[in-house]
């Protein structure tokens, strides 16, 4: 190197190590490292400074240091922060952006060690599901690609963005065929009662001739009224339902209908809503299942 380049890179104030045996070059940083330990880590730097140099040759000293293309020097900072601390992690607390760094370098310097604890630290924080996800198919984390497919399939179909899209490429269309299943379940049970309420007889104080008034205000309330419940488009995707029994009950009791009845149609609705879950669940799972099923595939 020459001499003017040498004199313009600074010694990194804390892993310039006085009994260092190999000298790094990162951006304008130098570092003096023991061999052995940055072996005992990594397998790129073992089979590399595996090979035998001749004199002179790069990482030797200042003048002549084996220096890592495509690396940052704060990014690298913080790769020897993992190396010299991680066996001290409650002393020194790693945050999510430093955690996806030494996760990025540890695969590109094969170190299982890095890699493993980086995703053991980061399943402690909240990822966002794309990042989950998309970390979970690279690093082979089958548990992250579980929890994010569950977050994908429990949003809104109009939240997920087209950089979402694109991202998730195969999986995408897993999701957005399941959301279709779930949307058309939303779509008949709005389009009128469900049919439980033709077994409903006629409650304390209504007559079998006056019931079937009843049954047509009903339907009549139902088709007014859950549509805008079950229908609006900013609804998750899961137990939208949940609300309809409450939300029904909460509004006057309609012309021409019973309030027994009224209660007792209210009682079923209430049963029904579980049946409505079930299948919501049902088809949850499944999703879930075929994107991991998915992921495997591509393994």
């Amino acid at each position: 190197m020459p001499k003017d380049a040498c004199s313009s890179l600074q010694r990194h104030p804390t892993y310039y190590l006085e009994g260092g045996d190999l000298v790094l070059k990162v951006e304008n940083t130098l570092y003096r490292l023991l061999r052995s330990h940055l072996a005992l880590h990594s397998v790129t730097f073992k089979s590399v400074l595996g090979i035998p140099g001749g004199e002179g040759s790069d990482g030797q000293s200042d003048e002549s240091p084996l220096e890592l293309f495509q690396v940052k020097e704060s990014d690298f900072n913080w790769w020897l922060d993992w190396i010299f601390h991680s066996s001290a992690t409650q002393l020194y607390n790693f945050s999510e952006q430093q955690l996806y760094v030494i996760l990025q370098l540890s695969d590109k310097f094969q170190s299982e060690d890095g890699i493993k604890f980086a995703i053991d630290h980061l399943a402690l924080h909240d990822m966002p599901p794309l990042l989950r996800m998309s970390l979970g198919i690279k690093y082979r984390v089958q548990e992250w690609v579980r929890t994010a497919a569950n977050q994908f399939m429990r949003q809104p179909v109009g939240s997920l963005s087209v950089e979402d899209f694109r991202q998730l490429g195969d999986i995408a269309h897993i999701i957005y065929r399941r959301h279709d299943e779930l949307e058309d379940r939303r779509k008949s049970a709005s389009l009128g009662p469900p049919s439980f309420r033709t077994s409903i007889g006629p409650a304390s104080g209504c007559t079998p001739e006056a019931h079937t008034s009843c049954h047509n205000a009903w339907g009549s309330f139902w088709t007014r009224q859950v549509p805008k419940l079950l229908l609006h488009p900013d609804k998750a995707q899961v137990k939208v339902f949940d609300t309809v029994p409450d939300a029904l009950e909460a509004l006057a009791c309609p012309s021409g209908l019973n309030p027994a009845c009224r209660a007792a149609f209210l009682d079923g609705v209430r049963h029904f809503k579980y049946e409505v879950l079930h299948f919501e669940t049902y088809i949850m799972q499944e999703g879930v299942a075929e994107i991991i099923t998915h992921f495997a595939a591509s393994a």
